[in-house]
């Protein structure tokens, strides 16, 4: 995009485990990197 970008967010799991904090990282890329493409295209 050569551009500078900033993004915040924030989400909350009452008493997440480990595998469920992995589970949502890398459904945070994915979505992030989808979105990249759709700006992009």
């Amino acid at each position: 995009m050569k551009c500078n970008v900033s993004v915040s967010a924030g989400i909350h799991i009452d008493n997440a485990s480990h595998d469920e904090l992995n589970v949502l990282m890398e459904n945070c890329k994915e979505a992030c990197k989808k979105l990249v493409l759709q700006i992009l295209d």
